[in-house]
C-alpha cells in the first residue's frame, strides 16, 4: 500500500501540475473552435497554425488531466482501504 501511497502522491502532484498550465490558456477548446470556424476569413495560415497548435495542446493536457484525475482517485482508495484494514486490525 506504501506503492499506491506514493502513487497517489505523484498523480495528485500531476493533476496540480497540469491544471496550472490549463490555466496559463486565455481561452478554452470552445472558444479556439469558434475562431476557427468564425474569424479565420482573412486571417493567415500561421494564424490558423498556431490556433490549432493550441487547440491541440489543450486536448492533450485535458486528457492527461483527466487520467491523472482517475488514476490519483483509484491509488488513493487502495490507500483509504489499506487504513481501514489496519485499523480493524
Amino acid at each position: 500500500w506504501k506503492d499506491a501511497s506514493l502513487e497517489a502522491q505523484v498523480l495528485k502532484a500531476l493533476v496540480s501540475i497540469v491544471e496550472d498550465e490549463i490555466r496559463t490558456w486565455p481561452n478554452g477548446l470552445e472558444e479556439d473552435d469558434r475562431l476557427l470556424a468564425e474569424e479565420s476569413v482573412g486571417k493567415s495560415d500561421r494564424w490558423a497554425l498556431a490556433v490549432q497548435y493550441r487547440r491541440r495542446r489543450k486536448a492533450v493536457l485535458l486528457d492527461c488531466l483527466s487520467m491523472a484525475q482517475k488514476g490519483a482517485a483509484g491509488a488513493q482508495a487502495k490507500v483509504d482501504e489499506k487504513s481501514k484494514q489496519d485499523k480493524k486490525s
